[in-house]
């Protein structure tokens, strides 16, 4: 197995050197007697992996190979596919294009069009128009040779055969021509489905640049949910704690006045004084911070290990991992368990536990 750091594929190679065809590629592929250094080796392309400092990393076959070719109507076609969906099928080291690049600089020379040509060598009176080869017209609408097939059977487009009469397919598109005012018109009439024809953009690595920062931000802000909603919880109990205190504290004060009355009547304590302190003093007692830490703790703990597993609870198995958690004597407190359900991400929630 060959490994390769930088390839192309044929497609990219025919529009680095503009001026090739399928079979002037073949023809340098081919080794000569005189010139070694002519030989550009074509690859079987097997998978690319991702290397641990993130380049990726091309294999092929390690023996050169050469495309299937077949004669046709119009001469051979070629099939530089491979055998698989991971495939990018016959390949070349840059590293060798760009060698052979260094001995023939005219590879890379721009084509001018068809077009261009009578332009040049014909100059039209304005109106009059020139022919155009259809050759020319997938790159001109960004598609592929057989979305021009498809565009000119369906929509219907005068063309002018070369020679004979051929028959109209994708690998035939250079032995017909279409005159300039008959395109024009053609394109401004199906201009919005020549541009359905144009492929997807391909996403730059500024975008998944931006991609990994939000992968990274929604990492973040999990966690900060999760510390929210235990900031949530705690807060909560604290509320509860401060309105327990209050209702204490007036009990105590009602308890002190009635108190004062009584003894100022001589009639001594009050026995509804001394119950209501009594209750005071346990209600205080039961909110008291060494019953609710328990309950809070275990709440975490539940919230932390649903986080964990990225797995969405109902009400009913929330309260079962509650339960689980908890290391306290008493139970958990009900005012705990509402309050951290309540308090409980959404997005963990199971829509049945929502729905209770």
């Amino acid at each position: 197995m060959k490994t390769i750091d930088r390839l192309i594929t044929i497609g990219s190679l025919l529009k680095r050197w503009p001026g090739m065809r399928d079979e002037d590629i073949v023809s340098h592929m081919r080794p000569t007697p005189f010139d070694d250094d002519s030989i550009l080796n074509g690859y079987l392309h097997i998978k690319t992996l991702r290397g641990q400092d993130g380049k990726p990393i091309h294999y092929c076959e390690a023996t050169p190979v050469f495309p299937r070719s077949w004669m046709n109507g119009n001469g051979v076609s070629f099939d530089w596919s491979g055998g698989s969906e991971i495939s990018l099928g016959i390949v070349f080291d840059l590293d060798d294009v760009e060698r052979m690049e260094s001995l023939h600089p005219e590879f890379r020379n721009a084509i001018i069009l068809p077009d261009e040509i009578l332009q040049i060598v014909e100059p039209t009176q304005s109106g009059a128009g020139y022919w155009i080869n259809c050759d020319t017209l997938a790159d001109r609408w960004k598609c592929s040779p057989f979305d021009v097939v498809e565009a000119i059977d369906e929509k219907g487009l005068n063309l002018d055969a070369a020679y004979g009469n051929p028959l109209f397919r994708h690998d035939t598109l250079d032995n017909f021509s279409v005159h300039s005012v008959d395109l024009a018109k053609f394109e401004h009439e199906h201009a919005e489905y020549l541009e359905s024809f144009k492929p997807p953009q391909e996403p730059s690595h500024a975008n998944i640049d931006t991609l990994s920062n939000l992968f990274s931000d929604q990492k973040e802000r999990a966690e900060a949910e999760k510390l929210l909603a235990q900031a949530d919880a705690i807060r909560d109990v604290e509320q509860l704690q401060k309105i327990i205190d209050e209702l204490t504290a007036e009990n105590l004060r009602l308890q002190s006045e009635i108190e004062s009355k009584m003894n100022e009547r001589n009639q001594g304590p009050c026995p509804l004084c001394e119950a209501t302190r009594k209750e005071a003093e346990r209600i205080k007692d039961d909110a008291s911070r060494s019953r609710w830490l328990p309950s809070c703790e275990a709440a975490c703990k539940t919230l932390a290990m649903a986080v964990a597993d990225k797995e969405r609870i109902t009400k009913d198995q929330f309260l079962d991992r509650l339960s689980i958690n908890y290391k306290g004597n008493n139970g958990v407190l009900t005012e705990a368990e509402n309050v951290a359900w309540r308090n409980f991400p959404a997005y963990l929630k199971h829509s049945n536990g929502e729905k209770k």
